[in-house]
């Protein structure tokens, strides 16, 4: 549990650095994301659940990619 706390932490800056148009806050919510899949796995959520959130990143980054000229990825610093 107290992983998951520090993960969910990390995620909040992550958040707020995307917010600000960091590249880094987008990678970090995927490495936590990762972390977090491996964790609850290991404490036995189904696989199904802990897929979950890899997915939900996965949905983050479609939308930064969607429009054509007006991309919020390249916008990213």
């Amino acid at each position: 549990m107290p992983v998951l706390a520090a993960v969910t932490l990390i995620n909040m800056v992550c958040l707020i650095a995307l917010f600000k148009w960091k590249k880094w806050g987008f990678w970090g919510l995927g490495m936590t994301a990762v972390v977090a899949f491996t964790i609850n796995l290991s404490i036995g959520v189904g696989f199904g659940k802990a897929l979950i959130g890899l997915v939900g990143f996965a949905v983050l980054y479609g939308v930064l990619q969607i429009g054509r000229d007006n991309k919020a990825w390249p916008q990213l610093a």
